[in-house]
């Protein structure tokens, strides 16, 4: 219970948006800027003042567990200096009956009211964060007074009076180090809605409703209400000025404009896919449906309950409906369906098992839930991890039973077991077994070849290992001593041999273009990266457009040899762009976009945020190669990384190929209605020609199904 409790304090304290602490009716600053000495010695005087005039909304309902924070932060010098004369302590007196002098306060912890310098071309922001409304762009040079930070954003003063948010990265803060800004969530945006109180969130994407969060059993839950019946209790911001918050339903955008009243909002899907002659199909718990945006129609297709996943050529649904292991009252079918979608009749698995004289059960394992239910590339079968019990009842020796099939579209059903022992030639092989291996060995490696990881020993006893290769019809193929995932890294000594290559470590990632001419060479220990021209042989330093010379390094080098090893490189190609993110575990140390032809990058601001580099489809170039999409989440610091706030709420950001922001929605990660933080459901992608963009969709079933 108080996990939950303080799991709404968070979403509430940091998600809500703020309640307008900006003057309304804002005007140009003055043409002259009052010096830093000025700005400082202003901020010591008007600070307490400022800050009592500043409207505070009354706690509401949905609020109730929202801190108040203090605004009374001490105001002190730019370097940090003793205050006014009025706060020293008074003078000891030479009294034996004098009191004992009461200990000392403990030093405040952040510091309020800093003179800082504007250090590049910054926009002024009406709340933290890259979805809102710009305000003001505040030129290089220009003074300003830093207030308080909320992750990665800093609240100023300028001007005559002005006020705003702005990216601490745009910051001089002279001799205050960044995290000794007093750090203070911006209060909350509170709006009125037939006669109850609730936080905003933003509006929908076509503009007619407002998202409201309202905690419900302890829960953020998302409402829409019509725009025209709720009333912001700010008056400094207007509904038409909230982002758009897309929740659990799936939106369609034009290609380039993502603006509000722009997005068509379509059903919930658990997946879609762009099909190539441009129609957007999807599936939900209960129907298969397909948009067509020449005529803006929607047709709809019933289909059975179950797991499901679209094969990558989008002419088939495999539905598994299937019970967990050892389950005493099963509501299944325990089937697994092949569901042409030209209208064709469905294909049963269990059907064909029938025919060829098996009767099994068929069962979850109890672990996987079916997370690796993988077509092949060519959509032709499709590979599931289960249980088989071909005798009707359990053997009772688990694992036993485990196996991969291979379910064919065409009704073949090929069986591959995990824990069998294998005979190649003179060798003995066995599966690779690890540390709570529960199985699923077995891995599509393209249309026709599917592999398996073992151990085998000839008759001298010698053994050694690799993969067995097999055909999806169950042919044995060969055995193979280098690992499929190795294919892409083999060219890293033929890297280290180009000129200039020695000073390459051993901790080498590697990504490569579509065409293999390029690789985009990450060194991790060096914390810099390279473009490898295959054709040239050549291996070129990555620059940055907006630096002088070399830029070494290009993120935060390693403190220990051993943290290289917890590195993760995830990059996208479109042609001879590459966009890539280099993290720690969760902690972002760059994004990257590089033109591989030339080897000069930018690395992207992103106003503060962690970049969320693992996610499917959560990052990915336009068609034509102009824009770049990436998720980003709000962030805590620690250990002077940039740590995801698991708030439920995401920015989609779309950048140009400069890195200059081109577009952003904040996106609610929800289980129905419940704002949830622990997972990334939504999934975004432009349409074949670039012509339309798709964002939203949640996996609700399976593996992937919204807590209890």
């Amino acid at each position: 219970m108080r996990l939950l409790v303080l799991f709404c304090v968070v979403v509430l304290g940091v998600l809500l948006v703020a309640c307008g602490d900006e003057p309304a009716g804002q005007t140009e600053p003055a043409a002259e800027q009052v010096g830093q000495e000025a700005v400082a010695k202003e901020a010591a005087v008007r600070s307490d003042a400022v800050e009592a005039e500043e409207p505070q909304a009354e706690p509401v309902a949905a609020a109730e567990a929202v801190p108040e924070t203090s605004q009374e932060a001490e105001a002190v010098e730019p370097e940090g200096q003793a205050a006014a004369a009025d706060q020293a302590e008074p003078e000891q007196t030479d009294s034996a009956e004098a009191e004992p002098a009461p200990e000392a306060e403990e030093p405040v912890q952040g510091l309020s009211d800093v003179a800082a310098t504007v250090v590049r071309d910054a926009d002024v922001r009406i709340r933290p964060g890259l979805a809102w409304r710009v305000t003001e762009q505040l030129e290089a040079g220009a003074v300003v007074v830093a207030q308080h930070q909320a992750g990665g954003w800093v609240r100023i003063r300028y001007g005559d009076g002005l006020a705003g948010w702005i990216r601490v990265t745009a910051l001089d803060l002279g001799q205050v180090a960044e995290d000794q800004i007093l750090e203070q969530a911006a209060p909350p945006l509170i709006a009125e809605w037939r006669g109850e109180e609730y936080g905003v969130m933003g509006q929908s994407a076509d503009g007619a409703e407002v998202r409201l969060l309202q905690v419900v059993d302890e829960r953020p839950t998302v409402i829409g209400a019509p725009i025209d019946e709720v009333r912001l209790l700010d008056a400094d911001v207007t509904l038409e000025e909230l982002p758009i918050l897309i929740a659990d339903e799936t939106v369609v955008f034009p290609g380039d404009d993502f603006r509000v009243g722009q997005g068509k909002i379509l059903p919930k899907a658990n997946e879609w896919m762009w099909l190539p002659w441009g129609w957007l199909l999807a599936h939900n718990d209960t129907h298969i449906w397909q948009w067509r945006p020449e005529t803006d129609e929607l047709e709809f297709i019933e289909r059975p309950p179950g797991y499901a996943k679209l094969s990558p050529d989008g002419r088939y649904l495999a539905i598994a409906d299937l019970c967990p292991l050892y389950w005493v009252e099963c509501p299944a079918t325990n089937n697994v369906l092949l569901v042409p979608l030209d209208g064709s009749r469905p294909i049963s698995l269990v059907e064909q098992l029938s025919l060829q004289g098996r009767t099994p059960g068929l069962y979850w394992d109890g672990h996987e839930l079916l997370g690796n239910m993988v077509w092949s590339p060519n959509g032709a079968a499709v590979k599931l991890y289960v249980f088989v019990a071909w005798d009707g009842t359990f053997s009772g020796q688990y694992p036993v039973g485990l196996v991969s099939l291979v379910f064919h579209a065409d009704g073949q059903v090929v069986t591959f077991e995990e824990w069998a022992p294998f005979q190649v030639g003179d060798m003995s092989c066995q599966t690779i077994r690890w540390i709570d291996d529960y199985g699923d060995h077995w891995f599509i490696r393209d249309d026709s070849v599917i592999t398996v990881d073992v151990t085998c020993q000839d008759e001298d006893g010698e053994g050694s290992g690799g993969w067995l290769m097999y055909t999806l019809s169950g042919e044995f193929l060969r055995f193979d001593d280098v690992g499929p995932w190795r294919d892409r890294d083999h060219g890293a000594e033929v890297i280290r041999a180009a000129p200039g290559g020695s000073v390459l470590s051993d901790h080498l990632s590697t990504s490569w273009s579509q065409n293999d001419r390029y690789a985009f060479v990450v060194d991790r220990e060096a914390a810099n990266a390279w473009v490898y021209d295959s054709e040239r042989h050549e291996l070129t330093s990555v620059k940055l457009a907006s630096a002088q010379g070399s830029s070494l390094p290009l993120w935060k080098p390693p403190e220990r040899t051993d943290d290289l090893v917890h590195f993760y490189v995830h990059a996208t190609w479109n042609r001879d762009q590459v966009g890539a993110t280099i993290a720690r575990l969760y902690g972002v140390r760059a994004t990257i976009l590089v033109d591989a032809a030339t080897a000069i990058g930018t690395i992207l601001d992103l106003g503060g945020y962690h970049s969320y580099p693992l996610s499917g489809g959560a990052q990915g170039w336009h068609p034509q190669g102009n824009l770049f999409q990436i998720a980003s989440s709000p962030f805590e610091a620690r250990d002077g990384l940039a740590m995801p706030d698991y708030s439920g709420i995401y920015e989609m950001l779309t950048v140009d190929e400069a890195g200059a922001l081109a577009n952003a929605l904040m996106i609610a990660s929800t289980c129905g209605e419940s704002v949830v933080s622990d997972r990334w459901r939504n999934r975004v992608d432009w349409s074949r020609d670039g012509s339309w963009f798709a964002v939203g969709g949640q996996q609700l079933d399976g593996l992937f199904s919204c807590p209890d």
